[in-house]
């Protein structure tokens, strides 16, 4: 069965072969970008553009019912890095956010991305409308699909990566399966 040939109400995977040589390319070019950089959030940036241009299914949007009314397919990527008092996760290198958030700091306590500081593990929500806790931090949109990744060096937490997809019916993300 081909992807024009899926029933609307299956989520359509991409083919792994190429979204494994999509992700090796880009990824190559991110660190490329990332090593030339002229600081390290410039470095991050590299990698969240990457990431937000690798992940998450480019044809939600098509499949009925994916969508809400009013909604647009959208992606953002940002990485979430825990200030040195512990108290505070600031948001640098986002792509796809309102600007006035570049630098936010969030309560490192609250929704996932204060679970992920407790937990330091991957964690993917597939559909943010049927999560109670999940916290809005997107001034853009919300996201309908969110996965969070830690960055860590060795045993220490840095901080966390946030990859967001306004799909809210059948979200899909590559990086945990």
């Amino acid at each position: 069965m081909n992807k024009s040939e899926t029933i609307s109400s299956e989520p359509v995977f991409r083919n792994r072969a190429s979204f494994y040589q999509d992700a090796i390319r880009l990824l190559g070019e991110a660190a490329q970008q990332g090593a030339a950089a002229p600081n390290a959030e410039e470095a991050i940036y590299a990698i969240t553009l990457a990431l937000t241009n690798l992940l998450g299914d480019r044809e939600a949007h098509l499949r009925p019912g994916n969508l809400k009314a009013g909604e647009f397919q959208q992606f953002a990527c940002g990485a979430f890095f825990l200030t040195p008092d512990g108290k505070s996760n600031l948001l640098i290198a986002p792509v796809n956010y309102h600007p006035d958030q570049n630098h936010m700091k969030v309560d490192a306590t609250i929704g996932h991305p204060g679970w992920m500081v407790k937990n330091q593990k991957p964690l993917l929500l597939a559909n943010t409308d049927l999560d109670s806790s999940f916290v809005k931090i997107l001034r853009t949109f919300r996201g309908g699909s969110v996965c969070y990744a830690p960055i860590k060096w060795g045993h220490m937490y840095f901080g966390q990566i946030i990859c967001v997809a306004q799909q809210t019916r059948q979200p899909y993300f590559f990086l945990f399966q």
